[in-house]
This record gives C-alpha cells, sequence and structure tokens, in this order.
C-alpha cells in the first residue's frame, strides 16, 4: 500500500528510545584505573571454566556500569545531522540545574559544545568517502535493500521460534568424545600470544555478554593474564564457557519482499572475546590441517583462501579444459545447493569425521563441547526472544562454524571415470560433466553420487536453487533431457 502526499507536505516525525553508554575520555579513564585497581585472583586461580568467566564478566560489567553507567534518551527523525544520544543526555541534565549555579551551567555548555563540534567535524570528514555516500543512502534510503526490512514483535517471535526450530535435532545423538592418551600434550597459550589476539581485535558487534570490542582491545595489559589462565584452563578441561556459548541472532532477508520465516538468514553474533579465542585455536591448532585438506583440484574456498573469483577461475578452466578435446561436445555444469546447510550438520556425524583427523584429542573434544547445549534468540531493535536450546548445525556467523563445516563436507566427493567433478565453495557446490561425441551421458550417475552422500549424511539438496547450465561448441544444438529434473537455464549467477 502507498500514500501519495503533495508536494511540500512535512512528514512528522518518528521518535524512538535509544539506550546507550556514556564512553565519553574521562569516563574511559575511570573505567581503565578501575580495571587495573581489581584484584583478578579468584579468576586466575579457578579450576572451574564456568565459575572463571562468570566472574570475570560480573567484574566488567559492574565496573563498566559503575564509570560508564547506560543512559536512555529519545532520538527524533527531525534531529540535526550532528545531534547524538551523548548530546540529548546532557541536554537532559543541563535543564535540570538551577540558574543561579552559573559555574555548573558554564561546564555543561562547555562540554555540548565540544561535542557537537567533534560530531560536525567528523561528519565533514566523511564527505565524498564511502562511508559518507554510505550513511547518506541509508539515510535517504535510497538503495533500500532487503536487510533494512521492518518486522514487528509478533514476526519477530516467530522467527525465533523458527531458527531454533532449524536448529534442532529431536533424534540428537550425544557425539563420543576422543579417547585422550597420557602422552598426549596439553594444548596452552602463551601471555604473548594472548596480548598480540587481544590487540588484533577490530571494532566489531557486541555478543549477549553486552562487553564491547575495546574492553578487551584497550586493556590487553591488564586483561591478558586473566584471559590467559581462562583461555588454558578452557583447553585442558576442554569445555566451553556456558555464556560463550550463546549467540544473538539478527535476521536478515534473503530476498527484497520476504514473505515466509525461510526468506531471512540467521546470522548468530557471540560475545567478542569467544570469537577471538576461536580465532586464535584455529590459527595455532587447525589452520595448517584444514588448509591440507583439500586437494588443488577440488577446493573448499570458503574461509580458507576466501575469494569467489578464485572458485569460478578454477570452474572456468576446468569447463574449457575439457571444451579444447576434440571429441568433447559440451559441457554440463550443474549448480547443487544445499537447504539450510550450516544448520543441518549432525554433530555425531561431525564428531566421527573430527576424529578421522590428525588434530589433538583435546582440541577435538574441545570443539565438540563448542557445540553441545548452545543457545541463541533473536534480538532486533528492542526485539529480545526466548532462549532456544541448539543441538545441530554449526553456528552461522562464528569463527569456527565455517571450518567445521568444510570438515563435514571434506568427504563430499564426486568423479567421472578417476577424475574430479566436483568443485566446492562454502555450501555451494558445482559438478561438471563433459558431453562427448561418443559413449554414453554420464550425468545422472554424476549427479547422483553427489544426491546419494546428502541422504547418507541428511543433507536436504535445496531443488529450487539447483540449476544447470549447458556450455555447447558450436553447432552443437542437440536436446540434453533433465537430469533430477534440475530445471536447465541459459545463465547461471554466482
Amino acid at each position: 500500500m502507498g500514500v501519495i502526499l503533495p508536494a511540500g507536505t512535512k512528514l512528522k516525525s518518528m521518535r524512538r528510545k535509544v539506550e546507550f553508554r556514556d564512553c565519553r575520555k574521562h569516563r574511559k579513564e575511570d573505567f581503565h584505573k578501575a580495571l587495573a585497581e581489581e584484584d583478578w585472583e579468584n579468576v586466575s586461580q579457578s579450576t572451574n571454566v564456568n565459575d572463571a568467566v562468570n566472574c570475570l564478566e560480573r567484574k566488567i560489567m559492574d565496573h563498566m556500569n559503575k564509570c560508564m553507567p547506560t543512559k536512555t534518551v529519545s532520538i527524533s527523525s527531525g534531529d540535526p545531522y550532528w545531534m547524538s544520544p551523548l548530546i540529548k543526555s546532557l541536554l537532559k541534565s543541563k535543564s535540570r540545574i538551577a540558574r543561579s549555579q552559573k559555574d555548573r551551567l558554564s561546564l555543561i555548555n562547555k562540554r555540548i559544545s565540544d561535542v557537537i563540534c567533534q560530531n560536525r567535524r567528523n561528519f565533514r570528514a566523511l564527505v565524498g568517502s564511502r562511508t559518507w555516500w554510505r550513511k547518506t543512502n541509508d539515510i535517504s534510503q535510497r538503495n533500500a535493500s532487503s536487510s533494512r526490512v521492518t518486522l514487528d514483535n509478533a514476526s519477530l517471535t516467530r522467527l525465533n521460534r523458527y531458527f531454533g526450530e532449524l536448529c534442532h535435532d529431536d533424534s540428537y545423538v550425544e557425539p563420543t568424545l576422543s579417547i585422550i592418551g597420557d602422552e598426549v600434550d596439553i594444548p596452552s597459550f602463551t601471555e604473548q600470544q594472548v596480548w598480540n589476539a587481544l590487540k588484533r581485535i577490530k571494532r566489531t558487534a557486541t555478543g549477549p555478554d553486552y562487553i564491547p570490542y575495546w574492553v578487551w582491545n584497550d586493556h590487553a595489559e591488564i586483561l591478558t593474564e586473566v584471559i590467559t589462565n581462562v583461555w588454558n584452563l578452557s583447553l585442558s578441561s576442554h569445555t566451553w564457557p556456558d555464556s560463550w556459548k550463546r549467540a544473538n541472532i539478527n535476521p536478515l532477508a534473503k530476498v527484497d519482499l520476504p514473505k515466509e520465516d525461510g526468506d531471512f538468514r540467521g546470522i548468530n553474533i557471540t560475545p567478542v572475546i569467544a570469537r577471538t579465542f576461536e580465532k586464535l585455536v584455529y590459527n595455532s591448532q587447525v589452520k595448517s590441517l584444514c588448509t591440507g585438506l583439500q586437494s588443488l583440484v577440488q577446493i573448499c574456498f570458503f574461509a580458507l583462501w576466501g575469494r569467489c573469483t578464485n572458485a569460478l577461475l578454477t570452474i572456468q578452466n576446468k569447463a574449457l579444459s575439457f571444451l579444447d578435446r576434440a571429441d568433447c561436445k559440451a559441457v554440463r555444469l550443474f549448480s547443487m545447493d544445499f537447504s539450510k546447510a550450516f544448520d543441518s550438520v549432525k554433530h555425531s556425524l561431525l564428531s566421527e569425521k573430527l576424529k578421522t583427523l590428525p588434530l589433538n584429542p583435546y582440541i577435538i573434544n574441545w570443539y565438540l563441547n563448542f557445540l553441545k547445549n548452545r543457545k541463541q534468540r533473536v534480538v532486533c531493535n528492542d526485539f529480545c526472544g526466548e532462549w532456544m536450546d541448539v543441538n545441530k548445525g554449526t553456528t552461522q556467523g562464528s569463527v569456527s562454524g565455517p571450518y567445521l563445516f568444510n570438515i563435514f563436507l571434506n568427504n563430499l566427493e564426486v568423479d567421472i571415470y578417476g577424475e574430479n567433478a566436483l568443485f566446492k565453495y562454502a555450501d555451494d557446490s558445482n559438478i561438471i560433466v563433459p558431453v562427448w561425441s561418443e559413449g554414453p551421458d554420464t550425468s545422472t550417475d554424476t549427479v547422483g553420487q553427489f544426491l546419494s552422500w546428502s541422504d547418507d549424511n541428511f543433507m536436504t539438496c535445496n531443488p529450487g536453487k539447483c540449476k544447470e547450465l549447458i556450455i555447447r561448441k558450436k553447432r552443437y544444438n542437440d536436446q540434453l533431457d533433465n537430469v533430477y529434473n534440475i530445471p536447465q537455464c541459459k545463465e547461471l549467477p554466482f
């Protein structure tokens, strides 16, 4: 439904409540001093990782609430560009000061003036930059995308239940842990490794622990020893803290006009410190192994070499190498797609595949505990859903999720007479089948290998997204029958 208004009609301003934390310089200095004077002995000497993390988070949040309290103000769509929640809060504080208190009024006026000037300088510095244009497009909605779809509380409640059911396995079988011998070394990190990891934390979304990235980055010299003890305790006990297993879900629309729950993708936002921990474990314990898992032909690009362009070039090279042969008349390219791939991985199957790898048993059990008893909820604007139990999938949005998914897919192989025919990129798989001038068409058998693996591993192939593209040589126009009812198309988007 649309509304047509006469030219020059001024729309009523929209107001909303905004909660923010006062993070001005003097307050951050007070927070830094409080952390430096804190006694972390209860955290460092704890033998239970859950107790240690709960104590750590409680101490940090207590100091944040004391030094940088949260405030709530009303923001209007008609406010000038330099207006911010902090200025609104200062103006609110100013209104409570009596006119007779000239010194206090002078001081707060200067603070307000300084913040306004800084906001104006920041805005002018962005003019002409990519960031400026992005903000301009967001405000004007000139390039409005599906990601800006507004949902009411009823829709968000339904999505919260949908994502929870999607990642819940009624026939869940708890994975068996890897046996750890006395000769196995316990993995651990040095304080230097932890300090480097904390200092490399960049601006990123805050998870359900409500501790922002800068707490860890700006106070690395204070928290390094504490975090080192917590992380090493987690590795030695191969146990993940329960609070780090929780994730907020940000629902993103996959189409411009979503009509059903399946048109949304749930991105998990876990605590910043948990993601940093995952990244360090991967880089130090798993990366070299995962890189070596993939052959040069059958590559799983996602999160390893990471560029779609590389995948396209590899597929193109393989197709053209077939067409260069005189007896090859065409190439059939099947684009296969799993339905809810990341959310469909059974933990029992993944555990068996993890055990076949030459990984430290402590790391294997650590990953299995990472997947156990997870919880998630939809958080969007002012809506916060109920916690839903998760016992399936590899947690899309986490650091470890894509790598675990790659390991799960590693034994997915499709070949033609001993020659590789499958190329993988994240959860998208492409099968290349040549059509020879003599001999039978092997497309049905080749695609059948893929579907057979999918059935054995409880993965569902999404028929609505599977497509076939036929690349022909000149003067070859023979009609080729559909394979497993996969529709043929003239172009294939990637």
